[in-house]
């Protein structure tokens, strides 16, 4: 199981009490977020290089501002099939647009899916409900209206 549930938990905790309702703060807490969750896929998947590439890029290369558009784009009309845990897009292309927009790296986001226990897949679930949240809540802050 990944080793960052508190995390989780306490990124839950303050999307709950509503402390994420400033677009700035609401960003950072996405941003801040995907970097812990690709450290818990790390802790189980050391080995995946990608991973690390992706992280070190989206540290670099990404605001905090674009990256909640990328997702906002490209994974939060899958809500529905993530309340659902239908895996099927996981093999499709939009995990790729989130982070692969160059060819630097590429991500095999199927073959990681694939090595995860059932405990963590939950816990993946639960990780991309928190984000689609935070994507809520920033596009509801007015987030959607800045260019």
């Amino acid at each position: 199981m990944f080793k960052i549930d508190k995390s989780l938990n306490n990124l839950d905790k303050s999307i709950a009490q509503n402390n994420a309702n400033e677009l700035s703060d609401c960003s950072a807490r996405f941003y801040d977020g995907i970097i812990e969750f690709i450290d818990s896929i790390l802790t189980v998947l050391p080995n995946e290089t990608p991973l690390v590439v992706a992280k070190v890029y989206i540290q670099t290369k990404i605001s905090k501002e674009k990256l909640i558009k990328k997702y906002i784009k490209n994974i939060l009309p899958l809500a529905d099939a993530i309340a659902r845990r239908d895996d099927s897009f996981i093999d499709g292309q939009y995990l790729d647009a989130l982070l692969n927009e160059n060819s630097m790296f590429k991500i095999d986001f199927y073959s990681i899916w694939q090595q995860l226990d059932a405990g963590n897949r939950d816990l993946t679930w639960q990780w991309l409900e928190a984000f689609n949240k935070l994507a809520r809540i920033w596009l509801s802050s007015g987030g959607g209206t800045r260019r």
